[in-house]
């Protein structure tokens, strides 16, 4: 944990410092000092609006837990006040910088929308290696697999930050027309509203409040920066773009060492590359040989053709939306399979019918391979005919796939202390308390664990 601490909390403050001075160099103090303030005021909001509403509301644990909090504003951690900073900065100035070069006037919309992409490539290089070092422990499913070790959710959120928190500011700090500032306001409790719809709207049609607002907003912002006017906006110096390209760089290079020093190897490229791509444009000459050279030609040639394009945006739009919903509609029969199986499961355990239990198991697993529950259940049905190695395997799958999940935690402690492995036990039953801190029963395993730990020694 150490390791990162040095290698991705010192890195990121003097990477905010050096953007923040170069923006502070390029457009002023005030204007630098009103970025960072309205971006703390912004992840206060954000932090304790999931702490204190959305995580109550929905009966869940925070969506992580910090290992190495180092101070808090507001009971929000500095870190991740320090990293939204980052992220922002970085993926404003790397698109501004690839939108110059493809001749493209740089409007709010054109911004938010390269931004969204490069806040993932952010999210996915950091969020790897702060997992992977411990630093702080996500609360929901992970992508099974060696590779992808980040929430989809989180990648999908941190996108959104370009749509809640920089399309706003640039919306301002351009002097957009009020209605859009206003309706750029909205944008960030309309978004976070969403995550409370998680109900399908019907069974015929599984989509949720959460896909609809998200798909809409995206799209909304999408054809804003495809279709909309923009103004030429001054060009930046060389020098400030090396500046961005730079630290995109040291975030890479950081994230990757970070990574790779907590056992993830030749795996940390893969999580860490696509942000030092992105700052190649950067690096590029200026578009005709000097900066500033951007046009809004490209959009004004959509607009005069008028319908053919608008047509073409909307018949992708229609299909994405359709992919979305062919996707929800696949997901909800095999939870439908899943949970009819898990039904089965749990009235065999009952019974003791441990085999019986372990085949509806394995179809629960079939049905939905991700899901961490199925192997759990399993575990359980296993653990009712003596299979304990079986179990501990099932287990580790499960813990996999969601290191938090409850279910798992408490039957792998179980299962360490029927092995003697109090440390273990401890270090899951803490894990537990410090999820579920309502749960008694992580407080009494971890209580039982420490007691067969001292003695022992």
């Amino acid at each position: 944990m150490k390791d990162a601490f040095f290698l991705l909390g010192v890195p990121s403050v003097l990477v905010l410092l050096a953007l923040l001075v170069d923006r502070a160099r390029r457009a002023g103090g005030g204007a630098a000092l009103s970025f960072a303030g309205a971006l703390a005021v912004y992840g206060v909001l954000r932090g304790l609006a999931i702490q204190k509403i959305l995580s109550p509301f929905l009966g869940s644990p925070p969506p992580y837990v910090m290992n190495l909090p180092v101070l808090s504003l507001g009971g929000v951690s500095l870190q991740e006040l320090v990293g939204w900073g980052v992220a922002v900065l970085l993926s404003w100035r790397l698109t501004e910088a690839a939108l110059d070069r493809a001749g493209v006037a740089a409007s709010p919309y054109r911004i938010a929308t390269g931004a969204a992409i490069g806040m993932a490539l952010v999210c996915l290089a950091v969020e790897s290696a702060a997992i992977a070092s411990g630093w702080w422990i996500w609360t929901l499913p992970i992508p099974p697999g060696p590779v992808m070790r980040v929430p989809w959710v989180a990648l999908l959120d941190w996108s959104f930050v370009a749509f809640d928190f920089l399309l706003p500011y640039l919306l301002f700090a351009r002097g957009a027309p009020w209605p859009e500032r206003f309706v750029g306001l909205l944008l960030f409790p309309l978004h976070f509203v969403s995550h409370g719809l998680v109900r399908p709207l019907s069974e015929a049609v599984p989509l949720t409040g959460f896909d609809l607002v998200h798909a809409g907003i995206a799209a909304v912002v999408l054809s804003r920066a495809v279709f909309g006017e923009a103004r030429s906006e001054p060009g930046d110096s060389r020098s400030s773009e090396r500046i961005a390209a730079a630290s995109a760089l040291v975030v890479a290079v950081c994230t990757a060492v970070a990574s790779a020093r907590a056992g993830r190897g030749v795996l940390a490229l893969a999580t860490s590359l696509p942000l030092a791509l992105a700052s190649i444009p950067a690096w590029l000459p200026p578009r005709g040989g000097k900066l500033g050279s951007r046009s809004d030609e490209p959009a004004a040639a959509l607009r005069e053709t008028g319908f053919v394009p608008r047509l073409v945006f909307a018949s992708a739009m229609v299909l994405a939306l359709t992919e979305l919903l062919a996707s929800r509609i696949s997901l909800a029969r095999a939870t439908r399979r899943f949970t009819a199986s898990v039904l089965v499961v749990a009235q065999r355990l009952g019974r003791r019918d441990c085999r019986g239990a372990e085949e509806a198991s394995r179809q629960a697993i079939a049905a939905r391979p991700d899901h961490p529950a199925g192997h759990t259940l399993r575990a359980h049905a296993l653990v009712c005919g003596g299979h304990l190695d079986e179990a501990r395997t099932e287990l580790t799958a499960a813990l996999d796939r969601e290191p938090t999940s409850r279910d798992a935690l408490l039957l792998a402690a179980e299962l360490d202390l029927e092995r003697n492995d109090p440390t273990s036990a401890a270090e899951r039953a803490s894990l537990g308390r410090r999820v579920y801190p309502e749960d008694a029963r992580f407080t009494s395993l971890l209580e039982r664990s420490l007691i067969r730990r001292d003695s022992a020694r």
